[in-house]
């Protein structure tokens, strides 16, 4: 939120959250500090554990009594005011299985349950869940009218940014914690937590992320933590919650943050600036967007970002030219092997992702531009190409317009009086490309290899024979 003017600025307020929150990093500090000087990283509880934990319930109970006796709501101090006491009233008697929404709600049911799967599998993968838009096929079906897709768009942007922000935060602290999370589990449990939260006048829910936070810093282990802060909420809901008119807003947010701040790791931080520039801006636009416009926010332009990236892998795969190590058969990057060196007469490609029709064009132009630069060069040096070399062995699937761009690639290559020839293709590849060679001239025997070494070996020994031959 933006401020308009200095009035919405509160100096009090402005010294109550400072001074808490440096109260609270204070007596993590203590813990921390008392921890390591003993050496007691093999105990489960150090023994001032109680200071950090009460950490939060002392500066509440501070606060709370600083605003009451000083009057501090009429000095610019938001307070949480008078709130409702009792539980919420059941609301099961309200569910209606008739109407004109039903039919509606059925279906939206069915596309969020099918997309919920999509996430659970990409979490399963260690990957990012996908960004969540309203799927344009439901828009489609009939008896949708316009009146009813606000309706839709509500249900499924409340649903989807809660179980990313869910399944995000329960990646963070199963990372922290060293354990793994199960999607399936992760769905079923916010999936039966909403059912039971419908029928008692809940709005939807998930795993917060502020909340999730503080709890792991107050040391909570297990999921015993939950049932006794159940417990305490409804202890407070029935009974203390006159205590907490006069507590200022701001003690809350001090808590979180304090909360937040111990799951900054700026190593990792580091470190991923030196893997990957830009995964570190990703991680960048995440943890501001997070702090500056919202969670669902931010997790949405990390992952849009991601997906970015993940198409640019598609539709631009990487292919590098293969150079021999001098006294070995192995061939690899000239880039990255500086001592490796051409074949006189070959051009030694290797093609690094699965092709498709999403990257097929791009390859074949790659591999065209890759020959007219080798021609180019040798031209200088007054020898000509004679074999292109495609090593396979990183593609691992094809698809017919793949199979196609084989077939011109190959005619382009004869017609400029060399030959193509393939390394090691995989089972899927090597059984599409037999099935489209009808001929019988696309797949033979001598161009087909296992390894570069043999292939070069091979070919290098055939054109000594047939040299040899023509002399005679």
């Amino acid at each position: 939120m933006g401020f308009s003017s200095s009035l919405q600025w509160s100096w009090q307020t402005i010294l109550m959250g400072f001074c808490f929150l440096v109260f609270l990093l204070v007596a993590r500090h203590v813990v921390r500090s008392y921890y390591s000087s003993l050496c007691l990283q093999s105990m489960k509880r150090p023994k001032l554990f109680w200071v950090s934990a009460g950490a939060p319930l002392v500066s509440v109970i501070l606060s709370t009594l600083l605003v009451f006796a000083f009057k501090a709501q009429h000095h610019g101090i938001s307070i949480i005011g008078k709130l409702q006491e009792g539980l919420n009233p059941p609301s099961w008697n309200m569910l209606q299985f008739r109407g004109s929404h039903l039919g509606l709600s059925i279906k939206t049911g069915l596309v969020t349950g099918i997309i919920s799967l999509t996430i659970i599998e990409q979490v399963n993968k260690g990957g990012k869940s996908l960004s969540y838009r309203t799927p344009l096929g439901i828009l489609a079906w009939p008896g949708i009218n316009n009146g009813s897709k606000p309706l839709i768009n509500n249900i499924i942007t409340s649903i989807f940014p809660g179980k990313q922000e869910g399944i995000a935060v329960g990646r963070t602290f199963a990372a922290l914690k060293n354990y793994k999370v199960d999607g399936n589990k992760e769905m079923m449990a916010i999936g039966l937590m909403n059912m039971v939260g419908s029928s008692t006048s809940c709005y939807i829910t998930t795993g917060a992320f502020s909340r999730s936070a503080v709890n792991h810093n107050a040391g909570a282990k297990s999921a015993v933590s939950n049932i006794v802060m159940s417990i305490t909420v409804m202890v407070t809901l029935l009974f203390l919650m006159p205590l907490f008119q006069y507590t200022p807003n701001v003690v809350l947010g001090a808590i979180i943050v304090s909360a937040v701040v111990g799951l900054i790791d700026i190593p990792a931080a580091c470190q991923i600036w030196k893997i990957d520039k830009f995964d570190f801006i990703v991680m960048l636009c995440a943890f501001f967007g997070v702090i500056f416009i919202s969670v669902q926010d931010g997790l949405a332009m990390a992952v849009g970002m991601s997906i970015f990236k993940i198409l640019q892998q598609i539709t631009r795969p990487k292919t590098v030219m293969l150079g021999n190590i001098p006294g070995t058969d192995i061939f690899r990057d000239l880039h990255h092997y500086k001592e490796s060196m051409k074949i006189p007469g070959f051009l030694i490609l290797s093609i690094e992702a699965p092709i498709n029709f999403a990257n097929s064009t791009y390859l074949n132009e790659r591999i065209l531009r890759w020959i007219e630069e080798y021609e180019a060069e040798d031209h200088k040096k007054q020898s000509s190409l004679q074999f292109v070399v495609l090593v396979m062995s990183a593609v691992s699937a094809i698809d017919t317009s793949g199979v196609s761009i084989f077939k011109e690639l190959k005619k382009t290559v004869e017609k400029k009086g060399a030959e193509l020839v393939l390394v090691n293709p995989l089972g899927e590849v090597m059984e599409k490309l037999q099935k489209s060679d009808e001929a019988g001239d696309f797949l033979r025997p001598d161009c087909l290899f296992l390894t570069v070494g043999e292939a070069v070996a091979t070919l290098t020994a055939t054109i000594k024979s047939q040299v040899s031959n023509h002399v005679v």
